[in-house]
């Protein structure tokens, strides 16, 4: 059974039209009001400025996910390829590896081979044509060798292949959610092949609360509001895995506190909740003249081509990877960009100037830090996060260099924009996995130290969050922990 808090977004909530000239967006999705809709105003009330994004549908944030799926690299899995303090993980790359390969064949990823140790190949299928700017910022790139000549195709969870009836519809702008089936999302491609199995059931508009624990440790149930009933219900099973995200996870285990367990369940280390990180970012806005009075091209793919893996020492002696992620301008771009443009500037003006922009998404590594954190105050959970002196002196590098990127690239620099604590959107860290119950939450099975029928899967486990996208690392470990419920091990 699978609990959720929401209900399905069908497909056809999304538009088929091109966003209109009037349309605005928000703080959640610049790009798209609609889109926008779909957040929830956050149950965890924020401090020093952590911005929570949250979606209560089934599939959560993958409603609107951009589809980039990237694997972690072997550094990534040992600590000190990214981070000062990252720990080891309890598993090394060779252990997650068919399991990436697993659910590649499963969700459909696009990709190149490149050779790249930071960022390791993967099971592929067939890319999106790059349009004309991209085109121009490929070749310009390749021809920096050294600095960006290892960008490549970027690597997202989309159908192209020609002869499948969900194929990308090229439509430009994947996070404003797929109405034609292509981004792989759970309700739309794996929940209708298993909602009719024997032993499946979704229960759905329903809000876990709460974990109730026996004194010898086992879980016997979850706490649930049923929104539909507006009834309190209670969810029994044999094994529970939890997978509400990191902010969630430990929101639910500190409110399931007992007698035996007075800091919350799963918590004898004192770590549930703490260690929160999501990625520092910039975002960078550039205007490529020569391509703003050429022919209108009307070809604009799934928008965000091109995926640079790259590495810088900033003057101040600190050394970081970080990667951009590259969207050529198109149709759905238009609403943000008008807002910042002068308002007399005509609707066909304003589309030749977005159309002849890029927008580069930098992530840098995020730091793990002890006081960034979840925690539950005088009885309301609060998020506390700072960016750590590392957090900003990554910030600071990769801000140089997507400067430098713009000019070599020809472009001319419009404006960058730092993303505040929560703004990339991948948190990950309250749960850490360990080989140690005292440095960790969960064992590198992702079952609880504390309650031996209590598994965790999904960015909560985290040890460390390098500076790629860890959506396929989450779901090649759900893949693992599957594998391993199914054993004499797991059933144990």
């Amino acid at each position: 059974m699978s609990v959720d808090a929401g209900d399905v977004v069908p497909d056809s909530y999304f538009r088929t039209d091109e966003p209109g000239e009037a349309e605005e967006a928000d703080q959640f999705n610049p790009f798209n009001a609609q889109a926008s809709r779909l957040f929830a105003d956050t149950p965890v009330s924020p401090a020093d400025g952590f911005v929570q994004h949250q979606i209560l549908r089934v599939g959560g944030l993958q409603n609107l996910w951009g589809g980039v799926s990237l694997r972690f690299s072997r550094d990534d899995f040992s600590g000190p390829g990214h981070s000062t303090h990252a720990p080891r993980w309890p598993i090394t790359y060779d252990d997650l590896e068919p399991y990436y390969a697993d659910v590649e064949g499963l969700i459909g990823v696009t990709g190149a081979p490149g050779g790249n140790a930071d960022l390791p190949d993967g099971v592929f299928i067939e890319p999106l044509p790059l349009n004309r700017l991209d085109r121009h910022i490929y070749k310009r790139l390749k021809a920096k060798p050294g600095l960006w000549s290892r960008v490549t195709a970027n690597r997202k969870a989309v159908e192209t292949r020609p002869s499948r009836h969900n194929r990308c519809r090229r439509c430009g702008m994947c996070q404003n959610g797929c109405y034609s089936n292509s981004i792989y999302k759970f309700s739309s491609r794996l929940l209708p092949e298993i909602v009719d199995a024997p032993n499946y059931r979704l229960k759905a508009n329903t809000v876990v609360q709460s974990i109730t624990c026996g004194a010898d440790g086992k879980i016997t149930g979850l706490r649930c509001f049923d929104r539909a009933k507006a009834t309190h219900t209670t969810v029994t099973a044999r094994r529970y895995v939890l997978c509400a995200g990191a902010i969630e996870n430990a929101k639910i285990l500190l409110s399931s506190h007992t007698a035996e367990h007075s800091t919350g369940l799963a918590n004898s280390s004192g770590l549930v909740g703490r260690h929160l990180m999501d990625n520092p970012n910039v975002v960078f806005v550039a205007l490529h003249p020569r391509f703003l009075f050429t022919r209108k091209e009307t070809y604009f793919g799934y928008g965000n081509h091109l995926l640079v893996p790259a590495q810088t020492s900033g003057d101040d002696g600190i050394s970081t990877r970080y990667l951009a992620d590259i969207y050529h301008g198109n149709p759905h771009l238009v609403p943000l960009f008008k807002r910042n443009l002068p308002k007399l500037l005509s609707h066909p003006l304003a589309e030749r100037i977005t159309f002849g922009s890029s927008l580069m998404f930098l992530f840098g590594p995020a730091e793990s830090h002890f006081d960034n954190r979840v925690e539950i105050c005088d009885g309301q959970p609060r998020v506390f996060y700072n960016w750590t002196q590392r957090d900003r002196a990554v910030i600071g590098a990769i801000e140089t260099q997507g400067r430098q990127m713009v000019r070599a690239v020809g472009g001319v620099f419009l404006g960058s924009y730092p993303g505040g604590p929560g703004d990339s959107i991948h948190y990950a860290g309250t749960c850490r996995m360990s080989s140690d119950p005292v440095t960790g939450v969960v064992d590198a099975n992702l079952r609880s130290f504390d309650h031996r029928n209590l598994f965790i899967c999904d960015g909560s486990v985290l040890p460390s969050l390098p500076e790629k996208h860890s959506a396929l690392t989450m779901m090649a470990l759900a893949s693992r922990l599957s594998a391993y419920l199914g054993s004499p091990q797991g059933r144990a």
